[in-house]
């Protein structure tokens, strides 16, 4: 996560095929400084579309893709509050978490919220060392 990484247009949001009311954007990154693409290390965002703010669900995702899987190195997961988010052997998370490889904390952050779609691509790209090459769409 430590490497300087951007990406390059186009970059674009498409309909999840297979969760009605999600969008997916997912751009292949390079290494920042050499601009070189990193085999299969990807940024990948999703968005399900609600009805109300307060059913909101955002993940920001670092991914290292292989040939039949696609294993998170990072992602922050933005819902609401008070819903159940995340359970393991160890815990339950309520409301936005991150995962950083096997790891899964809670984050109490102003501004990481339903509400507040870019703070939380912001705090995504700062946390991945991502510089957008282009800027992002909202969703």
């Amino acid at each position: 996560m430590a490497q300087p990484k951007t990406f390059v247009p186009p970059i674009y949001w498409q309909m999840r095929p297979n969760h009605a009311g999600h969008k997916v954007l997912v751009a292949p990154l390079i290494d920042a400084s050499s601009g070189i693409t990193i085999p299969g290390l990807i940024m990948r965002l999703e968005v399900k579309s609600p009805v109300v703010v307060d059913a909101c669900l955002m993940q920001y995702s670092l991914m290292l893709q292989t040939s039949h899987t696609a294993p998170r190195v990072y992602q922050l997961e933005i819902c609401p509050a008070q819903k159940r988010s995340h359970m393991d052997a160890t815990q339950t998370l309520y409301g936005p978490h991150e995962h950083i490889g096997d790891q899964t904390f809670g984050v109490k952050h102003a501004g990481i919220d339903c509400s507040n779609w870019a703070y939380g691509l912001n705090w995504f790209l700062q946390r991945c060392k991502i510089t957008p090459g282009c800027p992002v769409p909202a969703p």
